[in-house]
């Protein structure tokens, strides 16, 4: 009992050597960004060059575009729920379209096409399922192959 009644003191002390964590109140964090590893942490599984901009796409609906040459990487808005596997940059009406190629979380294809590499709009209701792998361009004509066939 001597022994208890010599700990609880000391227990006590060391206590208030250690107050609990005071709880901060701010902004809610709505926008995260990458800061480490640049230019993502996602796989990367394509590039590609066009209109003056490097372009390079992959997992978790990662774009990140280059106007330098790949010295500074800026991240895209992309749809949520897609991982990319391809991009191209052709022509489409005399101007520059950049075309990405891969599925989305239900396993449907996804088709996104982009007039500066930035904003990026999914195109239509590409038909199939299994994910787009790739996307190449030539005479005029953008064709993209997946998984299903």
């Amino acid at each position: 009992m001597k022994k208890l009644c010599i700990l609880i003191p000391i227990a006590m002390a060391i206590l208030s050597l250690h107050p609990a964590p005071a709880v901060a109140t701010g902004q809610q964090l709505d926008i995260w960004t990458w800061r480490n590893p640049l230019p993502t942490g996602n796989l990367l599984n394509s590039v590609t060059y066009g209109a003056g901009l490097f372009v390079a796409v992959g997992t978790n609906g990662t774009i990140v575009t280059s106007s330098n040459g790949g010295v500074t990487w800026n991240q895209q808005v992309v749809p949520p729920n897609v991982s990319l596997s391809g991009v191209v940059c052709g022509s489409y009406q005399g101007s520059p379209l950049f075309v990405a190629v891969g599925v989305d979380a239900a396993s449907d294809n996804v088709i996104l096409t982009s007039p500066d590499g930035m904003t990026w709009t999914p195109y239509g209701s590409p038909i199939g399922t299994g994910g787009l792998l790739a996307v190449a361009y030539g005479g005029g004509n953008f064709v993209a192959v997946g998984a299903g066939g």
